[in-house]
């Protein structure tokens, strides 16, 4: 969910017991907030994706990372190391930085507390890659960062309706302002072979 109630779906996933076959680079979104919520597709990707990995970030944007052109999880040669990026205003993509190692089945993208990206693990098919790449998206180059000052937590009835209070001290300069419509709180991740249903801001 890469906006209150927007959800991003892109390129495929495939058992690897299946025989082989290409990837594509679809992307489709859905307003679960409108009365009849339908799927509508997108540009694509600059790269087709099976097997790779969405990061919500803080500013709901989403990066994609690994993946194959195809779903054959042994031909690592076929896996994409080159990230993009989902502008989610615009719903276009941009090619980002390119990995060291392929990411491919079972490998994780996960958002850090800092702000940047962890990209682990891929294979169990053919060449294993136990190894981890961080990403720094391009947020991070943009001068002084806001900084919590507070929280507090309370906890209500039940979780769901559980709620907290932050506080934001903000540079004073014109890109890093923070208003209600435009703070976001992101959980954290979940390991390979989940759908992230808590991967929202």
């Amino acid at each position: 969910m890469y906006r209150p109630g927007k959800i991003l779906k892109t390129g495929m996933g495939r058992n690897p017991d299946y025989a082989p076959v290409p990837s594509n680079a679809n992307a489709w979104v859905m307003d679960t907030t409108a009365p009849s919520p339908v799927w509508r597709q997108v540009g694509p990707m600059s790269f087709s994706r099976t097997q790779h990995n969405l990061v919500v970030l803080p500013d709901g944007n989403v990066l994609a990372v690994g993946g194959s052109v195809n779903s054959d999880v042994y031909d690592t040669a076929g896996c994409v190391k080159t990230a993009e990026m989902w502008d989610a205003t615009a719903e276009t993509w941009k090619p980002m930085a390119t990995m060291q190692e392929p990411r491919h089945y079972h490998s994780i993208g996960l958002l850090l507390p800092d702000g940047r990206v962890l990209v682990a693990g891929g294979g169990r098919f053919g060449p294993d890659f136990p190894s981890a790449e961080i990403y720094s998206p391009p947020y991070l180059f943009k001068g002084p960062r806001p900084v919590i000052s507070s929280a507090h937590w309370a906890q209500g009835q039940a979780s769901r309706r559980s709620r907290a209070a932050i506080q934001v001290r903000s540079p004073p300069c014109s890109h890093s302002k923070i208003s209600p419509s435009c703070f976001r709180v992101n959980a954290t991740g979940t390991m390979p072979r989940f759908f992230d249903s808590s991967a929202r801001s």
